[in-house]
């Protein structure tokens, strides 16, 4: 760990910040108004705007947001953007057809970020279509890059048919495959090249003219490596992956504990 001054926080939500209820502890939202009273704090999450910012709003706090690991950043709800990574028509095709190889039909979301595209048969967990289903509409999936700038193609819940998809797309587009702790089995997120949270973060640091190598990162899963692995300090909890928790260089208590709180300490620590 670097002893410097830390000018940004950023922090991953879902198992990070709150925990799977969605509800962050006292500890942790005391902790968090705190620190965002003298340092700025974002979120880099795989949630969509409007689920991301409506669970924001639940536990009454608002802050921007590095989106769909890594597509597009947010300084609010209704923007404005401080980062976007989109598809070209090509990529966007090779990745599809993929997945249809496989006969999986994924989730695709568009430059419309209040929605997202689904074909006929979408291949995600049923739970996860109906949440998304307030934000649907149907689209012809071979024809989404004609109408919209698509994001990232989806799926959550799925089975072993995902690692071999993982593997075949993850050197044409960035992907994060990882245990999905609120549907069951595994998910896949594919993304446009370079669409990462740690390119979301460094678009954001541009734009504040805040410094790369002075970021604080909070984070748990296979999707938040990069921005763990580029940021100076790295924070995780105790419940993380295996492959998260090699990279901390502080280990705290579970969200359910209030354990990001901890994220106080360690910033007075490095201030001092």
């Amino acid at each position: 760990m670097r002893r410097q001054s830390i000018e940004l926080v950023v922090t991953d939500l879902d198992g990070t910040l709150w925990d799977r209820t969605c509800r962050a502890h006292p500890s942790t939202l005391r902790a968090l108004s705190e620190i965002s009273t003298v340092i700025p704090v974002i979120a880099a999450t795989g949630r969509r705007p409007s689920s991301a910012f409506a669970k924001m709003r639940t536990n009454d706090f608002s802050m921007p947001a590095v989106l769909f690991d890594g597509s597009i950043g947010l300084l609010a709800e209704e923007g404005p953007r401080f980062h976007y990574r989109t598809f070209d028509p090509d990529a966007y095709a090779t990745v599809l057809d993929i997945f249809l190889r496989f006969d999986l039909e994924p989730i695709v979301n568009l430059d419309d970020v209040k929605s997202c595209g689904m074909g006929k048969s979408p291949a995600t967990h049923p739970n996860h279509l109906a949440d998304n289903m307030p934000n649907a509409r149907r689209v012809e999936l071979a024809e989404a890059t004609a109408s919209w700038n698509v994001l990232g193609l989806l799926i959550c819940g799925g089975d072993d048919r995902l690692i071999s998809i993982f593997h075949e797309v993850r050197d044409i587009a960035a992907a994060s495959l990882t245990p999905d702790v609120r549907y069951g089995g595994i998910s896949l997120s594919v993304r446009p090249p370079g669409a990462t949270k740690w390119s979301g973060v460094s678009s954001y640091c541009h734009e504040q003219g805040i410094q790369t190598d002075r970021v604080l990162a909070v984070a748990d899963g296979m999707n938040d490596l990069d921005l763990l692995e580029a940021s100076a300090i790295a924070c995780v909890p105790e419940s993380a992956c295996g492959e998260a928790l090699a990279l901390a260089t502080h280990v705290i208590g579970s969200p359910s504990a209030g354990g990001w709180a901890e994220v106080l300490d360690i910033i007075h620590a490095v201030e001092g």
